[in-house]
């Protein structure tokens, strides 16, 4: 490949990464409806008719009347809390790889521990707690009576959790929940019952999960292209695929701050929101809520419409400059951090009879982001693997097929040698022997057009003003000598998906998160050596990102090449300087690969070299 090709190339690349993000930009979706102005959301209470409890016979309930004939119970402004107790009941239920602690407040989870997960680098670290007590997973609002307000019933029977209560309107609530096997789903099923005298009317009314927040990483800085928190949802209609919130979450908080303001006085300061909400009004197959690794996530056990719309949440952090001066503009942060994000399915409210109930059977996933076990669930696309839609749709399915098995051969090879950094390193072997001889080839074309460069100099400058006679003449050349302008690029066009599959993989994979390597504390990170020991801008110190452009340099030299020197002296600058700014910031892993790529070309060049050099001698020895 001639060095002019390599801008073509590296341009080619990035706006394949990239466009997904530029896609969304040139074709923007239809813009959601307008949406009421934000009021608070008043609670409904639940409250018996008027008249009293009718008293419970042996007679028949009576027939259920007309939806509009059925009044919907009083509500009152707001639902103060009537718990028996200062603090609630926890229950924990689990087993070998997740444990979750229910509370009697509301029935939900507010805390779950993943054994398998250290929630530090630290040798003796305690597993990974994550923590939903400020918005509990899998409670109810709306549900007078059924809320986080009230006091629920929960007990251990057998291998199920059972979690009872009754509203004073004499709704009565019951879940029972199991794990599916050793692994990281439940089945829940919720069963809603009226067990009053008098027919109901439920309002309408949410579930929630809980928030996903920011996890700790060995490194201060963050891998460069991951949405850390994002929100997955599945619309029943349009054919439209998952759809992915993460990478839009910070955008509407910079929204809010570029939309501030002072009056010219001083007195009027409009303050960012600290909490960010996206109304989805459509109905939703299922939904979850992730971070970086991690994801919670809830879908109907029979395939199908599950919530009528939905809810999403971002909440930022706030600065403690924040804190110190609430009302001071200069005070707020310059860049926006999504601390956490969680959402709620809402579903519409219905008329029950004396004696009705209805049921909803649930699969609730509460772990590690593994794609085998998501998509056992037929939920892979939480992973993120390849896009979808617009003019490069069919290469992001092509990257969405080779994710899945560069994810399994770097498992499988992790397996016999439990070292993520060694698994990475046999990996790229594996990758480059089978690109070995296209490279082999292309190799040689590019010192064939490296020899023939004085050839095509000589044409340009006889056939120079007549351009149609010297395209036809250096055509000609090519076809002699047997050699391809383009012979040196397919072979890195060839990789391209397979470098961007990689870039997917590695830098959000699960399996790498504290995976050390040799100086590396997490190769799902940037190194970051002197992170808290050095002062801004050095704090971070990345090895390996420096190593890679060495050996760029390296192999640059070493390879065939012709055009215009002064160009290539250029390019022998600008490209390492340029992917060393684009790699410096991004997980080691990726890097890893990248840099060690390269020492395999490096070798397959030295002994290319080498043996171009012997049959020389043996052609002039003969």
């Amino acid at each position: 490949m001639k060095k002019q090709d390599i801008p073509i190339i590296v341009l080619l690349v990035g706006l394949l990464v990239a466009w997904p993000i530029i896609s969304k930009k040139l074709f923007p979706p239809a813009p959601p409806q307008p949406q009421p102005p934000d009021i608070e959301k008043v609670e409904p209470a639940l409250l018996p008719d008027e008249r009293g409890p009718v008293p419970q016979t042996d007679e028949p309930a009576p027939a259920l009347p007309e939806p509009d004939k059925v009044d919907p119970l009083p509500a009152e402004p707001g639902e103060p809390p009537s718990h028996s107790g200062a603090n609630p009941d926890l229950v924990e239920f689990g087993n070998s790889v997740v444990s979750l602690t229910f509370s009697s407040w509301g029935g939900g989870i507010v805390s779950a521990v993943l054994h398998e997960y250290p929630q530090t680098t630290e040798p003796e670290s305690a597993p990974l707690q994550m923590d939903f007590s400020k918005h509990q997973s899998l409670t109810y609002s709306s549900l007078p009576g059924l809320t986080t307000n009230h006091d629920f019933e929960v007990t251990r029977q057998g291998d199920s959790l059972v979690i009872n209560a009754v509203s004073d309107a004499g709704v009565s609530f019951n879940r029972v929940v199991t794990f599916s096997g050793e692994g990281y789903e439940l089945r829940v099923v919720d069963t809603i019952s009226n067990v009053g005298g008098a027919p109901i009317q439920l309002p309408d009314y949410g579930l929630h999960l809980g928030p996903m927040q920011k996890i700790a990483t060995s490194a201060r800085g963050r891998a460069a292209g991951i949405s850390y928190l994002g929100v997955d949802y599945a619309l029943s209609h349009g054919g439209k695929g998952t759809q992915h919130t993460g990478k839009k979450m910070p955008a509407q908080f910079r929204d809010a701050y570029s939309k501030s303001f002072m009056c010219s006085g001083g007195s009027a300061i409009r303050r960012p929101d600290i909490v960010k909400t996206q109304e989805v009004d459509d109905e939703t197959d299922w939904f979850a809520v992730k971070n970086k690794f991690f994801v919670q996530l809830l879908a109907p056990i029979a395939p199908g419409n599950f919530a009528s719309s939905l809810s999403i949440y971002a909440e930022r952090a706030v600065s403690d400059q924040e804190l110190e001066d609430p009302d001071n503009a200069t005070a707020w942060p310059s860049s926006v951090i999504v601390s956490e994000a969680y959402a709620t399915a809402e579903f519409r409210g219905q008329a029950l009879a004396p004696g009705e109930s209805f049921s909803r059977e649930m699969r609730y996933y509460l772990g590690p982001k593994l794609y085998s076990a998501l998509k056992a669930m037929g939920k892979g696309d939480v992973m993120e693997f390849g896009w979808s839609g617009g003019f490069f749709g069919w290469f992001g399915a092509l990257i969405g097929g080779l994710c899945p098995a560069l994810l399994w051969l770097l498992n499988a090879l992790y397996s016999m040698i439990p070292n993520y950094g060694v698994a990475i390193i046999l990996l790229t072997l594996l990758i480059r022997i089978v690109f070995w001889p296209i490279m082999q080839k292309s190799t040689d074309n590019m010192k064939k057009m490296q020899e023939i460069q004085p050839q095509l100099k000589e044409l340009k400058e006889k056939f120079g003003s007549d351009h149609q006679k010297f395209i036809k003449k250096q055509q000609e050349l090519f076809k002699e000598h047997k050699v391809s302008p383009v012979g040196g690029c397919l072979p890195m066009l060839i990789q391209i998906p397979v470098f961007i599959a990689l870039f997917t993989v590695l830098r959000s994979a699960v399996e790498l998160r504290f995976a050390g390597f040799l100086w590396i504390g997490d190769l799902s990170e940037p190194e970051g050596l002197l992170s808290g020991v050095m002062p801004a801008p050095i704090y971070e110190l990345n090895i390996l990102p420096i190593l890679m452009t060495v050996t760029m340099i390296w192999q640059q030299r070493l390879t065939p090449s012709g055009g215009d020197p002064q160009q290539q002296k250029m390019m022998a600058i600008m490209m390492p300087v340029l992917m060393l700014v684009l790699f410096y910031g991004m997980a080691s892993a990726l890097v890893l690969y990248w840099t060690f790529s390269q020492c395999l070309g490096i070798v397959q060049l030295l002994l290319k070299n080498r043996k171009d050099q012997r049959k020389a001698e043996a052609a002039s020895a003969g």
